[in-house]
């Protein structure tokens, strides 16, 4: 006979027991939840900004150790690769990529010694298309460099610029009619100077009017010979050179337009210009890492997360600009959610694919080739989260596609944290970044950036925006740590949703409000004239203020209708 007070005393402890370990297990699977850490994504970002990546410009060497860099870490924290053929990169083709290899140099040798500084906002720049190597040699002045035979005009006359380097001036004086666009073009004025025996040019940076042409053309590919340099000169250096011979380039460009003749000469002065310019198809990484989704249907469908990676590599005068909100941030909260996701053991849905863009620099050329080249289908890709500069600032979250993507963005809001919402700001019509290579595509995009629009004011929110300061010590953790935190909520969101993230309405919803609508007729105005206040979201009719918003109505014309007069006779 069993003893039922003995039974019903055990089976009390046992069912506490149960208890006990239940709520030790919620505990401890409460406490294990990792959350981002913006120290871990500063580390990041410190080390992709550092000097060695000279700016990360897409094409070098160094953007490729930080490609190497990106991927590493990605399978580090057990993302398989996302690129092609097993591999994290998608290599992207740069076309006639272009760039200047430092020193840039340009210096007077005599009759005295000075040293100019390279930059479009200093003192000259060389112009692309230009030839390479180190050049020494007197200059010339040779007007426009037109030779026209039509207009009896002759910017060279008699004068021997063999060996010289010319002085030109852009285009053509107003008075010289007919002369062609191709007459007037960079690429025949050096042929003429090519063909009477010069080795270089110097392009006078002024018009007409004395103010400046900002940027003369480029040469084409293939017009300058190897060693036959081109630079541009602005008009702080044309002081320094006419002054040190006691001459006015104003004064003598003056007499020769007003006076309608040629006036070439010889400057009893030498320069030393050196460039060395590559002009070349290269290729450079997207670097894609995939987790990919456990449903069975919904592993189909793509979340893609992503920011550029590459920057603007080193200035003309040697200075590194080194990318650290622009956009080593977004790359560093890119790997921090990789670690978060990892480390919680997060199995979403749908696939995720994290993203570091190259080229976004140079044209969104990463981001477009991966939109006409797609690994993964676009037409099942739910959302492309786009994040740029997101490192320094307040703690304001700027959204692009917030409201041009309403409807989308009120399933994350949902789900939202409460402090998150509070620091929303919309970004309306926001194109510059790689999103903006998704948006043709019929892809639902959101972009974010931390802080405030861009300004160029004293009190810009990213105040060192392509300047060699956006180094990493201007960059705020607790931003890293916003976007990454932010960013993470909306993957586990996003991926798990039970919602069709593929609806057509979503892309419908922002070509109607990307488009400029007018209505160039309505006759609501005479309900106003009868005393309704069109302010107000009126219960009857179709067309009041917040309706008219609601329907992203760019223009609205009233119209009222006015009866002819009485014909009293």
């Amino acid at each position: 006979m069993v003893n039922c007070s003995v039974s019903k005393e055990f089976l009390m402890k046992r069912f506490i027991s149960f208890i006990s370990i239940g709520l030790l297990l919620l505990v401890i699977s409460s406490q294990a939840e990792v959350k981002p850490d913006g120290e871990k994504a500063w580390k990041h970002v410190e080390y992709l900004s550092s000097d060695d990546f000279k700016g990360r410009k897409a094409g070098t060497p160094e953007y490729l150790k930080a490609a190497h860099y990106v991927a590493a870490k990605m399978k580090e924290y057990g993302l398989e690769p996302g690129g092609k053929k097993g591999s994290y990169f998608q290599q992207v083709e740069f076309k006639d990529w272009r760039h200047f290899e430092p020193p840039v140099r340009l210096e007077i040798v005599s009759p005295q010694h000075l040293l100019f500084s390279p930059g479009r906002s200093a003192h000259f720049f060389p112009n692309s298309g230009t030839g390479s190597g180190i050049l020494k040699a007197q200059l010339a002045f040779a007007g426009y460099g037109l030779v026209s035979h039509k207009n009896k005009w002759d910017d060279y006359g008699n004068m021997d610029v063999s060996g010289k380097i010319v002085l030109i001036i852009p285009g053509a004086p107003e008075f010289l009619k007919g002369t062609s666009r191709k007459e007037k073009s960079l690429d025949s004025k050096i042929k003429t100077a090519v063909k009477k025996g010069a080795s270089g040019v110097l392009i006078m940076n002024i018009g007409e009017s004395l103010r400046g042409w900002g940027i003369p053309e480029g040469a084409d590919k293939g017009t300058c010979p190897e060693n036959f340099l081109v630079m541009t000169a602005n008009s702080s250096l044309l002081d320094k050179i006419f002054y040190m011979k006691n001459l006015s380039w104003r004064s003598i460009v003056s007499e020769m337009i007003r006076g309608k003749r040629p006036h070439p000469f010889l400057l009893d002065l030498t320069v030393e210009m050196e460039i060395h310019y590559i002009h070349e198809d290269r290729t450079a990484p997207n670097v894609l890492g995939l987790i990919p989704g456990k449903h069975p249907e919904l592993k189909n469908e793509y979340i893609i997360i992503g920011g550029h990676l590459d920057h603007l590599g080193v200035g003309l005068d040697g200075s590194i600009y080194n990318g650290a909100d622009d956009n080593a941030s977004s790359v560093g909260v890119l790997l921090e959610i990789a670690r978060v996701i990892q480390a919680n053991d997060f199995r979403p849905d749908r696939s995720v694919i994290l993203a570091a863009w190259a080229g976004e620099e140079l044209g969104l050329i990463g981001s477009r080739y991966y939109t006409e080249h797609p690994i993964y289908s676009l037409e099942k890709t739910a959302v492309y989260m786009n994040m740029d500069m997101v490192g320094t600032g307040d703690l304001d979250l700027y959204v692009g596609g917030m409201w041009e993507f309403s409807e989308f963005f009120a399933l994350l809001k949902k789900n939202m944290k409460e402090k998150f919402k509070k620091r929303l700001k919309y970004r309306v019509e926001y194109r510059g970044s790689d999103h903006s290579a998704f948006l043709p595509k019929g892809v639902t995009c959101l972009s974010l950036r931390s802080g405030n629009v861009l300004t160029r004011e004293l009190d810009d929110e990213h105040p060192e925006y392509h300047r060699p300061g956006d180094r990493p010590e201007i960059i705020k953790p607790e931003l890293l740590q916003q976007a990454a935190e932010y960013h993470y909520d909306n993957i586990v969101c996003l991926s798990n949703l039970k919602e069709d993230l593929l609806d057509p309405k979503f892309h419908m919803n922002f070509l109607h409000k990307d488009a400029e609508l007018v209505d160039m007729h309505c006759d609501t105005i005479g309900r106003m004239l009868n005393g309704e206040d069109l302010s107000e979201d009126l219960p009857k009719g179709h067309v009041d203020i917040p309706k008219l918003k609601q329907g992203a109505v760019d223009l609205q014309v009233f119209a009222c209708f006015v009866p002819p007069p009485e014909n009293k006779a």
